[in-house]
């Protein structure tokens, strides 16, 4: 397991004693982001699924799932194909209203969204942390009678603080904090809970996608995806990559590090060397990938060639 602690213990000292360190969770951030878009590596795709609702179009997956790299989408109730991925655009054309229902065919992405579920009624937000240390101003988006309004909550620690905006059904876009939170902050409208953001995290982001047809009955929908990589905060956080990829990320932290204090040189090197890392980790997969499929499905077939029968002396019986 490699933790925020032990990639520290691998850096120079000016990196780590230094007011650079505190920018060490975004550097890592931006490098495994990297690593991640580079090539769809094995260690970083899981499974889950959510359940449709009758007459429901609009879903929000989980905030950890990259909306650009949903692999596979389909239907666990009566084992059919793949659903299709298609534009927004086919969908609205083929029913924009929307009204026709039965077992969802296509899916879409719609944007990214910084809620986790949509408020069912139109109601006042209300904020709550698990610390009695988090005071600070939660910035809320959405829409009050059909126009585009925010407003300031003020976060008070364990005791639950209503805003004053009434939002309207289904219209929240965004809960954003301030700063780092101690606790987990919890934003609810009436008995919907919009969003939760651990500690560290400023706000949450995830794909909203739509259904056609839209689903007529609860089914259970699974998929396939990438992850997003979560932001460490603590010593003991740990770094989501495997142990094979902690040469590329501590090549892509230092390459930042130096860059930032002015190293223009060692930085230059540093990324020649990231982008080296990279490569070697992903000849690395390749291979492995290769070996699986030799494993799973046998070695791929040759061509049968026809040859001559050997003749004695040169010449033909």
């Amino acid at each position: 397991m490699i933790t925020l602690s032990l990639l520290k213990s691998e850096l120079p000292e000016f990196l780590v004693n230094d007011s650079l360190a505190s920018r060490l969770p975004e550097w890592i951030y931006w490098v495994q982001r990297d690593l991640v878009n580079y090539y769809d590596w094995w260690w970083n795709k899981e499974k889950t699924s959510f359940t449709t609702v009758a007459s429901q179009a609009e879903y929000i997956l989980d905030h950890r799932v990259d909306g650009k790299k949903i692999k596979w989408m389909g239907n666990e109730d009566d084992r059919r194909d793949a659903m299709k991925e298609v534009n927004l655009e086919n969908i609205y054309q083929t029913d924009s209203t929307p009204t026709d229902s039965g077992t969802p065919d296509w899916w879409a992405f719609v944007k990214q969204t910084e809620i986790s579920k949509d408020n069912s009624i139109a109601a006042v937000l209300s904020v709550v942390s698990t610390s009695a240390a988090d005071t600070m101003k939660v910035v809320v988006r959405g829409k009050v009678s059909g126009l585009e309004d925010s407003e300031e909550v003020d976060l008070t620690g364990v005791s639950s603080n209503p805003g004053s905006k009434v939002w309207d059904a289904n219209s929240l876009e965004s809960v954003t904090l301030a700063s780092a939170s101690a606790g987990t902050i919890t934003a609810t409208v009436s008995t919907d809970t919009i969003v939760e953001l651990s500690p560290g995290m400023l706000r949450k982001q995830s794909p909203r996608i739509r259904l056609w047809r839209v689903p007529g009955s609860a089914i259970v929908i699974p998929y396939i995806f990438h992850k997003k990589p979560l932001k460490v905060t603590k010593e003991g956080d740990i770094i989501d990559i495997p142990d094979e990829a902690f040469r590329a990320l501590i090549k892509g932290v230092l390459e930042w590090g130096y860059r930032n204090n002015g190293d223009v040189d060692f930085a230059q090197q540093m990324r020649a060397e990231y982008e080296d890392e990279k490569k070697k980790l992903r000849s690395r997969a390749e291979k492995e990938f290769d070996s699986d499929r030799r494993k799973l499905f046998g070695r791929p077939s040759t061509r049968l060639a026809f040859r001559l029968p050997r003749t004695l002396n040169g010449t033909a019986p």
